[in-house]
């Protein structure tokens, strides 16, 4: 097997591992980047160019024709090189390990470069993928290159290219979704009443699903009571297994019923009028995952406590590392998502060992890894009025946190 073979191959395999979601059936793998005009590409969700974009001439023809060819929501995978490897390709022609290339025709690109012919033809980058490794059969050396570019994301030394998922920018499909607002609640039942005062300022056709995950106060009753002062609000209440936020939020996922789903925090530290716009955007911006941020706004005082405030800091850089995007929160409790994407963030709970307790890791990770289009959104954050912090035993937590992103890095370098 020659060198080129070798690369296709891993190519392949870090694309297709991340559309583990979808039937062979609607991926399209393009040998030669010319096969894409052979093809009626609105039949695929994915398509992979096994060819680099660096032999295609005209780039923005080519990004052109593929918004008007494909589906508005096709994830197209491509690679490319930068020019620090212009010596390499010398080399290798020299050696005859590859064929020569005509070097005034072969475009060498840079994040930068990409980024330019993306944005003139209405496309984003969902996820990028630093490839160090592939020449390398010892997993050690390879273990040890991704770990080098992940804490060193800008000395990309070792970085042999990228590869790219990219998806439309689509600014006139506009849809008018039906919103599922999951709140999981434990020993909540002072805050009862205000959630539903909240619920009232949400705008779009919603149901609210409160999992009561085994609280040991009146939150039952309360939710219960207010229900029945409510009738004009669609209300369900689902019995958790109480072992954890994630496995709440879960049941309350499976149970709902609507386009979309947004989680919010029954401490109402996030006021329910940002379910608002996490649907403008959704609907018109045409996102996948809405990670709403604490950290853009400043803070009320005493709103988060001083060991938490340092430890978000410090996931949110760590984050940053392993998806290559700026995350500025992880742990922000109210997030955005297709119902139907539920499925990624299961599939990337179990790649990991399950070891996400609360759920943001799994659902920020599995938007990146499977190549979703994700958007920050500020919020206001405010102190929690009345009940106690489920954040306890901090270091434990912490442990945990450090373990989930230890995983999600290694299967992220997979």
């Amino acid at each position: 097997m020659n060198i080129r073979q070798k690369w296709n191959n891993y190519y392949l395999n870090k694309c297709l591992q991340r559309l583990d979601n979808l039937s062979k059936e609607k991926i399209f793998i393009a040998e030669k980047n010319s096969d894409i005009f052979n093809k009626d590409l609105k039949n695929y969700d994915a398509l992979v160019l096994v060819e680099p974009l660096n032999q295609t001439f005209d780039l923005i023809s080519f990004f052109n024709y593929l918004k008007n060819s494909t589906n508005s929501n096709c994830k197209i995978f491509f690679f490319y090189f930068s020019k620090r490897w212009y010596p390499l390709f010398i080399l290798l022609e020299l050696f005859k390990i590859t064929k020569k290339l005509d070097h005034d025709e072969f475009s060498y690109i840079d994040s930068k470069k990409i980024n330019l012919f993306l944005n003139l033809c209405d496309y984003s980058t969902n996820t990028t993928i630093n490839v160090s490794n592939f020449l390398f059969k010892n997993k050690f050396i390879n273990f040890f290159l991704d770990a080098f570019n992940t804490i060193f994301p800008f000395f990309d030394l070792f970085s042999f290219c990228q590869i790219k998922c990219v998806s439309l920018i689509n600014h006139s499909l506009k849809k008018n979704y039906k919103t599922s607002v999951i709140i999981p609640c434990r020993n909540e039942m002072e805050n009862i009443p205000s959630i539903f005062d909240e619920l009232k300022k949400i705008e779009s056709n919603f149901e609210a699903v409160f999992v009561d995950d085994q609280s040991t106060d009146k939150t039952k009753e309360n939710i219960l009571e207010e229900i029945n002062k409510n009738n004009n609000l669609k209300i369900k209440l689902i019995a958790g297994e109480g072992i954890n936020k994630y496995r709440a939020v879960r049941k309350g996922v499976l149970n709902s019923t609507n386009d979309i789903c947004i989680i919010l925090d029954a401490d109402l530290a996030v006021k329910a009028a940002e379910v608002n716009k996490c649907v403008k955007l959704m609907e018109q911006k045409n996102f996948d995952m809405i990670n709403c941020s604490r950290f853009i706004y400043r803070q009320k005082n005493f709103s988060m406590r001083f060991l938490n405030f340092f430890g978000n800091k410090f996931f949110s850089l760590l984050f940053s590392l392993i998806v290559k995007d700026n995350v500025t929160d992880t742990l922000c409790g109210t997030k955005a998502f297709h119902r139907s994407d539920w499925r990624l963030f299961e599939n990337f709970a179990n790649k990991t060992k399950n070891f996400d307790k609360w759920g943001d890791f799994n659902i920020i990770f599995g938007s990146f890894f499977y190549g979703l289009k994700v958007q920050e959104m500020p919020v206001r954050y405010y102190p929690r009025v009345s009940g106690s912090s489920k954040m306890t035993n901090r270091l434990k937590r912490f442990y945990q946190m450090i373990l989930a992103c230890f995983f999600a890095f290694l299967t992220f370098n997979n």
